[in-house]
């Protein structure tokens, strides 16, 4: 019982998805023209920052499917708005409102919307910001997709819950049993003239305790390890601190990509305007 909610838990954490990849590979595959238009660094940056705060949004809508702590700060539309994960447009095309109860059950539906800019990006040829292999951009999309229906699906069919309710009765009857099974078998009057305190001692089921002790502290880590995403302070995932880390990250991982295109870093020293500036001199 307890290795399989470890292995749950683990499969759980694991397959949490970070929405850096996304950059990543936009950052290769999105080309821009010095120029004004849609292929300008503007676009670009545009572009790059909607599809990435879509995955976000559709990371967040999907998680407080399963987590009580997260879908606690997201409670209504005005709270992806002011996190800055949704636009009032969009959330009239997802008819999202306070008085939905299924506020986030579209949770898949801005992952479309990206993979639908992906391919425009890619089939407009003379305008596209993706010239090629936008199949990349589009796989990394659906592995997010896929690692967030597996967790939405995970936690909407935990295992049963006689399976934990018979571990408990038959560990408590265990227990009871081996209260009287581990008594001395020696009765005090049986040992007379012995010290009666070396009695206690010597025939206290030290052994008979210790295994109680590990076995009741096994169910007790699986109690924690039940819900990864549950309400535990000390325990479980934080998903709303791990969002603000992704937006972070994300936000780093542009202004990295803005700055190295805007700048001589990282720029090829043997380009014929770079040569002079960059040269360096080996001496033998």
């Amino acid at each position: 019982y307890v290795s399989t909610i470890a292995r749950k838990w683990w499969e759980q954490v694991s397959k949490l998805p970070d929405v850096e990849n996304i950059l990543l590979i936009l950052g290769g595959l999105v080309w821009t023209d010095p120029a004004v238009g849609s292929t300008s660094p503007e676009a670009g940056l545009h572009f790059k920052k909607t599809i990435i705060r879509y995955a976000l949004l559709s990371w967040t809508m999907c998680l407080s499917r399963v987590s009580s702590p997260l879908r606690d700060v997201f409670l209504t539309e005005e709270h992806y708005i002011r996190k800055g994960l949704l636009t009032r447009r969009e959330a009239y095309e997802l008819k999202i409102n306070s008085n939905n109860p299924y506020l986030c059950s579209q949770w898949w539906i801005p992952l479309t919307w990206a993979i639908s800019m992906v391919n425009q990006a890619f089939n407009d040829k003379k305008e596209g910001l993706i010239p090629k292999d936008h199949k990349d951009v589009v796989s990394v999309i659906l592995k997010l997709r896929k690692d967030l229906h597996f967790l939405a699906e995970y936690r909407l069919k935990p295992l049963p819950e006689i399976y934990k309710q018979a571990v408990w009765a038959a560990v408590f009857g265990w227990m009871v049993m081996g209260i009287f099974a581990d008594q001395n078998k020696i009765h005090h009057k049986e040992a007379a003239g012995e010290n009666i305190f070396m009695i206690i001692t010597l025939g206290f089921p030290v052994y008979g305790l210790l295994v109680y002790m590990l076995i009741f502290g096994w169910i007790k880590v699986a109690d924690i390890l039940e819900n990864p995403f549950g309400n535990d302070e000390h325990y479980d995932l934080k998903l709303a601190d791990i969002l603000d880390l992704n937006i972070w990250k994300s936000s780093i991982t542009l202004e990295n990509q803005e700055k190295i295109l805007h700048s001589d870093f990282l720029r090829n020293p043997f380009r014929t305007d770079n040569y002079e500036k960059h040269r360096i001199v080996l001496k033998v």
